[in-house]
């Protein structure tokens, strides 16, 4: 199923900066989907009787903290799903009742590798889905890797995040029937010809058993 994470939301708290969670982002008044799409996603999960659900939209749904200096508050992207944590809360709840352990986020726009595991509540001890985002082609240039401040903060904020890095590069994503693998690709150099391509991590998430687990 694919979603329009764009046009049918209301628009970001608090300036569309990156700051701490407020209870605007609780808000049952603010939306990410709109009423009538997140309706139609609920009625098609609800119904699936396939093997894997896939869930492919513009913006991550982890909800990915991160602190600019050591003594600085956590703050959190006002345009993803952490900006609208009454819409995600709503939407992990549906898929933990009706369909755990068969859906697959695969999301973008944050010009970085991410994949990590989707919890209802960042102190839940099990995940109820996954998320790969893939980065950019080409945007950004060469990307500087896994090891820069902002890469260095997410590993140690969010113990649900497996991998980050701005490398430029694809999801390949390879799906049988109780196993999701999914390949961050990543090419050394974008700004030049003749980049070498490689896989930066594998992950795989067993049906029914929600994680991601090292391939």
């Amino acid at each position: 199923m694919s979603l329009d994470t764009r046009q049918y939301r209301s628009d970001q708290a608090y300036g569309d900066k990156d700051v701490a969670q407020g209870k605007d982002v609780w808000s049952p008044q603010r939306t990410m989907m709109g009423e009538q799409q997140e309706q139609w996603l609920f009625n098609g999960i609800a119904q699936s009787d396939t093997r894997w659900n896939l869930l492919a939209h513009q913006v991550m749904m982890l909800n990915l903290a991160q602190r600019h200096s050591a003594q600085s508050e956590l703050t959190y992207s006002m345009d993803q799903w952490s900006g609208y944590l009454y819409s995600r809360k709503r939407l992990l709840d549906f898929v933990q009742q009706h369909c755990p352990g068969n859906v697959v986020n695969i999301t973008g726009d944050a010009h970085r590798h991410f994949a990590g595991d989707l919890l209802v509540n960042s102190d839940d001890k099990k995940p109820v889905s996954v998320e790969f985002l893939a980065t950019s082609i080409t945007s950004g240039s060469d990307g500087v890797g896994d090891n820069d401040h902002f890469s260095q903060s997410v590993r140690q904020e969010n113990p649900w995040l497996k991998a980050t890095t701005d490398k430029r590069g694809y999801v390949l994503c390879d799906i049988d029937r109780d196993h999701w693998r999914g390949d961050l690709k990543i090419i050394d150099k974008v700004m030049e010809q003749n980049g070498t391509l490689s896989t930066y991590a594998s992950f795989v998430t067993e049906r029914g058993n929600p994680g991601l687990q090292r391939a």
